[in-house]
């Protein structure tokens, strides 16, 4: 069963961090510029969606696996990760 519909057929929320947020707009930046981002971002934010916040520690580790990244980034790897993880949820 496809994850999307089973949360539907649970009437489970969805759940969103803030660092989610974050790495979505700067991913809709790239691939949409400025004004669609802040579109995207708007609807991040409307309430729609819950929105957890990391915590200090998790934060921390995020910074350490950016911090390992090289700049710019591998041609092409925000866009494959990100489709990745659509691929999966449906």
């Amino acid at each position: 069963m496809r994850i999307r519909q089973r949360l539907t057929d649970e009437r489970a929320g969805v759940v969103t961090s803030n660092f989610v947020v974050a790495e979505t707009h700067a991913l809709a930046i790239q691939r949409r510029g400025r004004d669609q981002a802040l579109v995207v971002l708007r609807s991040l934010l409307s309430g729609a969606i819950r929105l957890e916040r990391i915590s200090p520690q998790e934060e921390a580790v995020a910074l350490q696996i950016i911090l390992m990244l090289t700049y710019p980034y591998p041609e092409g790897i925000v866009a494959r990760l990100a489709d990745e993880v659509v691929s999966k949820i449906g």
